[in-house]
């Protein structure tokens, strides 16, 4: 009978272990339409309370489109980053880290604690990552890269479609107001209101957009504009340096 009370405790224990993890998990609701990273990682950051750490520039091109209720955050983003090259680590300080082609591990390398009958293999090849990151942002810049607006189709119909979205500081997050979005060809050009929102009507096709804004680096968008769409723009601040000045005055 003792042993049997014993048993009952155990299992009681673990049962009660279990309930308490799985309501410690967090479930939330998402709904999510052609949403960019910006707009994901606030909602997630609201709901969730983790801190998300990630590259603006490298996710200027995902759009997610997902509803879910009441799941936790690993399997919301494992939906939105599936089959995708994009990837995330959550840390135990409730930090989620995103980024892209590279999956960042969290775990000790193997062999990190050894004992002495443990072999250490020297002279190993080390891969120079930082020469091949700087490489990679050297080769795909958000100037040189050619966004896709709209319904892609073989064959551009003619006429005009409208392209809308915002502006926005890249290392801030916060609207670009008065930004001008311009295209020189077609010499169409508007500015952003009160909420770095802009929408103005361009001819399909190919083409470049000219970005500049007050304190802000001039950057530009190449577009190929099938139909109406959207395309946010981020810019960088503009680090003015001021030259050396000499005052001088005769008696």
């Amino acid at each position: 009978m003792w042993k049997f009370y014993s048993v009952f405790c155990i299992f009681l224990g673990l049962s009660s272990f279990v309930n308490a993890q799985q309501n410690s998990i967090k479930l939330i609701d998402v709904d999510f339409n052609r949403t960019n990273v910006f707009q994901i990682v606030n909602d997630l950051k609201t709901k969730t309370g983790y801190h998300f750490f990630y590259d603006p520039a490298q996710f200027d091109s995902l759009k997610v489109t997902l509803t879910v209720r009441q799941k936790p955050l690993e399997f919301i983003l494992d939906k939105i980053f599936e089959h995708s090259s994009y990837h995330y680590v959550i840390t135990d300080q409730q930090e989620v880290i995103l980024t892209k082609d590279r999956k960042i591990s969290t775990d000790l390398a193997p062999g990190f604690f050894y004992n002495n009958s443990t072999q250490i293999i020297a002279d190993a090849p080390v891969t120079d990552y930082n020469i091949e990151g700087q490489k990679k942002v050297a080769e795909a810049t958000t100037e040189n890269k050619l966004y896709e607006i709209g319904i892609r189709t073989n064959n551009i119909k003619s006429g005009t479609a409208n392209l809308a979205g915002y502006v926005r500081n890249i290392k801030s997050g916060e609207a670009v107001i008065g930004a001008s979005i311009y295209n020189a060809e077609s010499k169409v050009g508007i500015a952003t209101d009160q909420f770095g929102y802009y929408s103005l009507t361009l001819p399909r096709g190919r083409q470049t957009l000219t970005i500049k804004g007050l304190g802000m680096k001039d950057t530009r968008r190449k577009i190929v504009l099938y139909s109406d769409g959207k395309l946010n723009i981020e810019m960088q601040e503009q680090v003015t340096s001021l030259k050396e000045v000499q005052i001088s005055a005769e008696k």
